[in-house]
């Protein structure tokens, strides 16, 4: 298994590497990740912050904060990550 995978957006102007030492899988079927993923959940993988290093655009990276949404404290991810190109 590597250990660290590098990722991007679709359109490659943000890349990043995180390493490969994933706390735990989570599915969570809120409202917000239904609509998020078009499906009954989204999967998401929970990671220390520290873990990741943008290689490419991060400049280009903006929050996106659901109002009035309480992420569970374990989580590192506050917020929606969206590329702006």
């Amino acid at each position: 298994m590597p250990t660290k995978i590098n990722g991007s957006c679709l359109c490659g102007a943000v890349e990043y590497e995180i390493d490969n030492s994933f706390k735990q899988p989570y599915l969570c079927h809120c409202s917000q990740c239904r609509k998020i993923s078009g499906s009954l959940h989204a999967s998401n993988l929970l990671a220390e912050s520290g873990n990741l290093r943008w290689l490419k655009g991060e400049n280009k990276v903006k929050r996106f904060d659901y109002q009035g949404r309480a992420l569970p404290t374990h989580s590192v991810w506050t917020a929606v990550v969206v590329c702006l190109i």
